[in-house]
């Protein structure tokens, strides 16, 4: 089973080599900005004995994740792992050599543990789901569920279809396709970091991401009977009569 937590975020940042201790800028793709008011996120990158550990933080100062890399250049995942929802951690675990490696752990926002996975070079040989009252979880649907618009696939067609408006000079010099937007749905359903994966031109591009910025929350992604951020996209089309 593929699992969902394949799908989320992974913060494996390609820099340059890092000091004792570096600040790195980066933009809501989690790429290098050359400015700090641009930035969505900021890195800080301590060189330690075994390894260097960047600490990923927003734009109100949250942790975001902890990522421990064998490496300078941050490329090799090898150490401790965790990542957060808001002050709550969601997930930890360790990697060894870029690949997981023993127990990885998954919380729920009130500390209790909703899963627990152990891995042998980054195979699963055994898992555990658990509910709210310890007791285990066997409902492959409250394990893992990918996000959804609220109302199915039906609804969201029936949103697009009264939402979407074919910009003016796009029509007039009959330029059609199709925009891939990605985004985040936040663990309570909220569409964060928009952005456009694969544009067609300037006015189709603006169009399909102010679409997507004004969805309702979606229904938030499950994993191990709980709520947690997912990277989504999506492809939507412009077409000419």
């Amino acid at each position: 089973m593929k699992h969902l937590f394949s799908l989320l975020l992974l913060f494996t940042i390609t820099t340059a080599i890092i000091k004792a201790q570096d600040t790195l800028y980066l933009n809501s793709e989690l790429k290098a900005s050359s400015k700090k008011k641009n930035a969505a996120f900021f890195q800080v990158v301590t060189k330690t004995d075994t390894g260097y550990v960047a600490q990923l933080l927003n734009k109100k100062n949250e942790l975001e994740s902890i990522t421990t890399y064998k490496d300078p250049e941050l490329k090799i995942l090898d150490g401790y792992n965790a990542s957060y929802f808001g002050k709550a951690k969601g997930q930890e675990g360790r990697y060894l050599n870029g690949k997981r490696q023993g127990p990885w752990k998954y919380f729920r926002g009130d500390g209790s543990i909703s899963g627990t996975l152990n891995y042998n070079n980054d195979v699963i040989v055994s898992a555990e789901y658990l509910k709210p009252n310890g007791d285990i979880e066997t409902d492959p649907k409250k394990i893992e569920q990918l996000p959804s618009f609220p109302g199915g696939a039906n609804a969201f067609r029936n949103y697009l279809n009264n939402t979407l408006r074919y910009p003016a000079q796009s029509r007039e010099k009959r330029i059609s396709g199709r925009v891939i937007v990605a985004f985040t749905v936040s663990p309570i359903g909220e569409i964060l970091d928009v952005r456009i994966s694969s544009g067609v031109n300037d006015e189709l591009d603006r169009e399909a991401m102010r679409v997507v910025r004004n969805m309702p929350r979606w229904n938030p992604g499950v994993q191990f009977n709980r709520p947690v951020r997912v990277a989504y996209v999506i492809p939507i089309a412009f077409a000419l009569n």
